[in-house]
């Protein structure tokens, strides 16, 4: 006597649960959206601080020929000229900085922000659930509206109602 022992397949979600879920993910991707676009936003908000840092911190414009300058060094009292060079030295060095630093965030900002807005549309596609959960992971760290988003996605993606959407099967419990 054989016995043949069948894999564990646990019941059909409630068809209500899938429809729910479809629009769990539908409102998701609306909110990866908005998240995406406001990155995009904030990135080119960032240009404007380029602009601004370029002429604000401008040591042609803020060591004035003829102004008095004291600065201290090392616990030393320098004036004049000397005071002059170092303040000179001290603005370009932190404009170079800013000129690599700003660039790098600014691009960083775009390309996340492209990712999320990516996101969105394969949570209305139902497609790259692992993705969406990677992007999830990340938007955990913009806190606080990113946290949110990023819970909420991994809470929809879980329920059965999404793996049968994704074409997945729950695990048995």
């Amino acid at each position: 006597m054989v016995i043949r022992m069948e894999p564990y397949a646990p019941p059909p979600p409630d068809p209500h649960a899938i429809q729910r879920a479809g629009e769990h993910l539908n409102l998701l991707s609306v909110f990866h959206f908005v998240a995406g676009g406001l990155g995009i936003l904030f990135s080119i908000l960032l240009i404007f601080l380029i602009v601004m840092f370029d002429q604000v911190f401008d040591p042609d414009a803020l060591l004035a020929p003829g102004a008095k300058f004291e600065v201290r060094i090392n616990d030393q009292v320098v004036e004049g000229k000397a005071a002059q060079e170092h303040l000179r030295h001290q603005l370009e060095q932190s404009q170079r900085i800013m000129r690599a630093l700003l660039p790098a965030i600014l691009v960083g900002g775009l390309v996340a922000s492209a990712l999320v807005i990516f996101s969105g549309l394969q949570l209305r596609r139902r497609r790259g659930k692992l993705f969406s959960q990677i992007i999830a992971a990340l938007l955990c760290l913009q806190v606080p509206l990113g946290t949110i988003l990023g819970i909420f996605t991994f809470i929809v993606l879980s329920g059965p109602g999404a793996l049968a959407l994704y074409g997945e099967r729950a695990a048995p419990r």
